[in-house]
């Protein structure tokens, strides 16, 4: 029997292994990158923005006072989750932030307001065929900056031993059709 499922390609952005910038295009890996112009990066958290420990590492993804960040890839992902915290130098108490999922034209797929607080928490999106995923504090009149860790998504692939055998079954049912044509 032949399977015709595609494979998942799992990963996890730490953001760890990037320079810390937010001035610049970053490029995150697997082709993941931040937005151009500018309104995330990438922090070492050697600020006390966040409580310790990081998830992972010493670095993490944040928006830029209170501009909405995001993470872009040109090819669709299935966006997982990601541990998410509340800058902790600015207003106390949660803040309420806009999340979103968009495909590559643009188009919004997926969006929910959440409360973030000033701990590290897992949230699951578990959104599927997105290529921009956005989050954006909803409190104008103060600066939030949310930070973001382990970034968790999936990626269909495809099982190239199964594209292989499917595509040697459909020559041989074309040249077994085209054998009883003949006849």
């Amino acid at each position: 029997m032949i399977s015709t499922a595609a494979r998942l390609h799992a990963g996890v952005l730490t953001f760890d292994d990037v320079v810390a910038d937010i001035w610049n295009p970053t490029n995150y890996g697997d082709g993941f990158h931040n937005e151009v112009p500018n309104n995330s990066g990438v922090f070492q958290n050697n600020f006390g923005a966040w409580t310790n420990p990081l998830p992972s590492g010493n670095q993490v993804m944040t928006n830029y006072n209170s501009e909405v960040g995001a993470i872009l890839r040109a090819s669709a992902f299935d966006f997982v989750g990601a541990y998410f915290h509340k800058d902790i130098r600015y207003t106390p108490g949660p803040e309420t932030v806009n999340f979103a999922g968009y495909d590559a034209n643009g188009v919004l797929l997926y969006s929910t307001t959440l409360a973030i607080s000033d701990s590290w928490a897992f949230i699951a999106f578990n959104w599927s065929g997105i290529s921009k995923f956005t989050w954006d504090p909803t409190n104008p009149d103060t600066i939030e900056n949310i930070g973001i860790d382990n970034f968790t998504y999936n990626e269909s692939v495809a099982d190239s031993g199964a594209t292989v055998a499917l595509l040697g079954l459909a020559l041989a049912g074309l040249a077994g059709g085209r054998r009883r044509l003949n006849r």
